[in-house]
Protein backbone atom coordinates (compact mmCIF):
# COMPACT_ATOMS: atom_id res chain seq x y z
CA UNK A 1 0.00 0.00 0.00
CA UNK A 2 1.36 3.26 -1.23
CA UNK A 3 1.04 6.34 1.80
CA UNK A 4 1.52 9.45 1.81
CA UNK A 5 2.92 11.72 6.19
CA UNK A 6 2.51 14.84 6.27
CA UNK A 7 3.75 16.74 8.44
CA UNK A 8 1.74 20.73 8.07
CA UNK A 9 3.08 23.98 8.40
CA UNK A 10 2.28 27.08 6.76
CA UNK A 11 6.15 27.54 5.87
CA UNK A 12 7.33 24.03 6.10
CA UNK A 13 5.18 21.05 5.22
CA UNK A 14 7.69 17.82 5.21
CA UNK A 15 6.30 14.87 3.23
CA UNK A 16 7.57 11.34 2.76
CA UNK A 17 5.56 8.82 0.15
CA UNK A 18 6.26 5.34 1.34
CA UNK A 19 5.17 1.85 0.03
CA UNK A 20 3.93 -1.00 2.49
CA UNK A 21 4.23 -4.61 1.83
CA UNK A 22 4.21 -6.61 5.11
CA UNK A 23 6.68 -5.58 7.60
CA UNK A 24 8.74 -4.25 4.46
CA UNK A 25 8.84 -0.26 3.82
CA UNK A 26 10.26 1.44 0.76
CA UNK A 27 10.70 5.08 0.43
CA UNK A 28 9.67 6.03 -2.75
CA UNK A 29 10.29 10.36 -1.80
CA UNK A 30 10.36 12.75 1.02
CA UNK A 31 10.98 16.39 1.55
CA UNK A 32 9.80 19.49 2.67
CA UNK A 33 7.03 22.05 0.36
CA UNK A 34 8.25 25.46 1.33
CA UNK A 35 6.65 28.58 1.38
CA UNK A 36 7.44 32.34 1.36
CA UNK A 37 7.22 34.74 4.52
CA UNK A 38 6.71 37.39 2.28
CA UNK A 39 3.40 36.31 0.41
CA UNK A 40 -0.04 36.51 1.52
CA UNK A 41 -1.02 33.44 4.00
CA UNK A 42 -3.68 32.67 0.93
CA UNK A 43 -1.35 32.52 -1.36
CA UNK A 44 0.82 30.07 0.92
CA UNK A 45 -1.99 28.23 0.96
CA UNK A 46 -2.30 28.24 -2.60
CA UNK A 47 1.14 27.41 -3.26
CA UNK A 48 0.60 24.59 -0.94
CA UNK A 49 -2.16 23.23 -2.56
CA UNK A 50 -0.42 23.29 -5.58
CA UNK A 51 2.59 21.54 -4.55
CA UNK A 52 0.75 18.90 -3.10
CA UNK A 53 -2.01 17.81 -6.04
CA UNK A 54 1.16 17.36 -7.52
CA UNK A 55 2.31 15.38 -4.93
CA UNK A 56 -0.79 13.08 -5.50
CA UNK A 57 -0.91 12.63 -8.60
CA UNK A 58 2.44 11.86 -9.74
CA UNK A 59 2.37 8.95 -6.80
CA UNK A 60 -1.17 7.85 -6.27
CA UNK A 61 -1.06 6.95 -2.58
CA UNK A 62 -4.50 4.69 -0.90
CA UNK A 63 -3.69 6.02 2.03
CA UNK A 64 -2.62 9.20 3.98
CA UNK A 65 -1.24 10.33 7.37
CA UNK A 66 -1.15 13.53 8.98
CA UNK A 67 0.35 14.42 12.56
CA UNK A 68 -1.14 15.51 14.82
CA UNK A 69 -0.74 19.34 16.03
CA UNK A 70 1.72 20.10 18.88
CA UNK A 71 2.99 23.48 19.88
CA UNK A 72 4.90 24.04 23.33
CA UNK A 73 5.88 27.89 23.07
CA UNK A 74 4.19 29.90 20.00
CA UNK A 75 -0.04 29.42 20.46
CA UNK A 76 -0.14 32.03 17.74
CA UNK A 77 1.01 29.95 14.70
CA UNK A 78 -0.82 26.98 15.77
CA UNK A 79 -4.05 29.34 15.31
CA UNK A 80 -3.05 29.73 11.30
Amino acid sequence: MKVIGLDPGIHRTGYAIIDIQGHDLRAYEYGCITTSAKRTLSERLVELQKDLVELLERHRPQAAVVERLVFVHNATSAIA
